[in-house]
């Protein structure tokens, strides 16, 4: 999913190892008793979730940095219209 704050567009498809939980699938889970209704990330080693997990994760910081970032340009943008 790619979200864009003002101009700037953040990249936020990200390995996520977990299902996102919402109130359905809370809901969905009293009823799952064989424990079909989560699906996981697989991969092909242990190795290999370590290093996909390890990568989205720097991925994520960089994504937050950057935003940071632009975010605290346009406040000191807007701060020196301000004061014209």
């Amino acid at each position: 999913m790619v979200v864009t704050v003002n101009d700037y567009t953040v990249n936020t498809n990200r390995l996520h190892l977990v299902p996102t939980p919402t109130a359905w699938t809370g809901v969905g889970s009293l009823f799952d008793i064989c424990g079909i209704l989560n699906t996981y990330t697989t991969a092909p080693s242990g190795e290999r979730a370590d290093y996909e997990a390890l990568r989205s994760d720097w991925l994520a910081v960089g994504d937050y940095i950057t935003e940071a970032i632009v975010l605290r340009k346009q406040a000191i943008k807007k701060a020196r219209a301000s004061e014209r």
